[in-house]
């Protein structure tokens, strides 16, 4: 069976032959020919297609559920450490760090202390702690609205992104 590129190709060239030759019995069967063919290639490419697309939606969703798993273990596992901290709070050993050190069996756990930063007044910080960042975005709306109204040097409207619709 022919693919969907060599119908076109072969719908192209009996075009050609058209432009120079009148239609002939012949060539008119074989534009037929070529037409179902075509017809019966599109319709199993947008069977196919709605496929996959149902298949992806179902990935979708599993992906959705594993994420879900995911976030789960991510809270048991945050409230088991948070339980582990503290019991090596509790039952642990003072180290030369000031951190508290528990060995269990092959296991040993340490508390350490992560210092944070918390600003208490952003006014009263001192400028040489402070840093402007400058964001620029560009309205690509408004721009295309002009670009369809007039052309400009810094910008061009590229139509070479196209789709296909099915209904």
């Amino acid at each position: 069976m022919k693919t969907l590129i060599q119908l076109i190709l072969e719908y192209q060239e009996l075009g050609e032959h058209l432009e120079f030759d009148e239609l002939t019995p012949e060539l008119e069967e074989q534009l037929a020919i070529n037409r179902n063919n075509l017809e019966e290639k599109v319709e199993d490419y947008i069977q196919l297609i709605d496929t996959l697309q149902s298949e992806n939606e179902n990935l979708s969703k599993k992906a959705d559920r594993i994420k879900e798993l995911k976030d789960k273990n991510k809270k048991t596992i945050d409230f088991l450490k948070s339980k582990l901290l503290v019991a090596t709070k509790l039952y642990g050993i003072n180290n030369k760090n000031g951190n508290k050190n528990l060995k269990v069996g092959i296991f040993s756990l340490t508390q350490k202390v992560n210092p944070i930063v918390v600003i208490d007044n952003e006014e009263l910080i001192p400028k040489e702690f402070k840093e402007t960042v400058t964001e620029i975005k560009i309205d690509k709306r408004a721009l295309a609205n002009l670009l369809k109204e007039k052309e400009v040097d810094y910008a061009h409207i590229d139509n070479s992104n196209e789709s296909l619709i099915i209904k």
